[in-house]
């Protein structure tokens, strides 16, 4: 077997999607999605009162996942050239316009804006969108690809039935209060 050299090729084999034999990447895969999911509990323990004690030790936790999707998301634009094709800086720009590259620069944002100044504090709501990064999981297991795939080809069946849905749940609610 031939040495993996950690080219700017073999970075992108890692970061994307893994083969059962690539270690490295498997291993990248897991902890990604490991690191989204520890995130995301992170964040529900924010909202409870009891768990304030903890929040030095979730601040630590989550500064060191926020660091770890920052390096990936520079390692993406870095080799979004082997993805597009299209050169670097025109690849690095269609993968942050892409939806995994939107919701990774929309999940670290959250974390910087307390640095800002304070008339942006308000914009601390936007943490729940860490929430986003569980879609990104979705690319790091073939099993959820071929569900995604599944629901771009039903999306028209399932863009009907959420109209549908909503139309029954906004015509329940005015009864319900009718009724009040």
């Amino acid at each position: 077997m031939e040495e993996k050299r950690l080219t700017r090729k073999r970075v992108f084999e890692i970061i994307q999607i893994g083969r059962k034999e690539d270690v490295a990447s498997r291993a990248f895969d897991y902890s990604i999605v490991g690191l989204i999911l520890i995130n995301i509990i992170i964040s529900i323990c924010f909202t409870f009162d009891e768990l304030d004690k903890y929040n030095r030790l979730f601040h630590i936790i989550e500064t060191i996942a926020i660091i770890y999707f920052s390096v990936e998301l520079l390692l993406r634009l870095w080799t979004a050239d082997f993805l597009y094709r299209k050169g670097r800086i025109i690849s690095a720009a269609k993968y942050l316009i892409s939806f995994n590259g939107i919701v990774e620069i929309l999940s670290i944002i959250p974390f910087f804006l307390p640095l800002l100044p304070k008339g942006v504090i308000a914009f601390r709501v936007f943490r729940v969108i860490r929430i986003l990064r569980l879609f990104q999981a979705n690319t790091y297991s073939d099993s959820l690809s071929t569900i995604l795939i599944v629901l771009r080809h039903k999306k028209n069946q399932l863009l009907s039935s959420m109209l549908i849905i909503f139309t029954i749940m906004i015509m329940s609610s005015l009864v319900m209060y009718g009724f009040e």
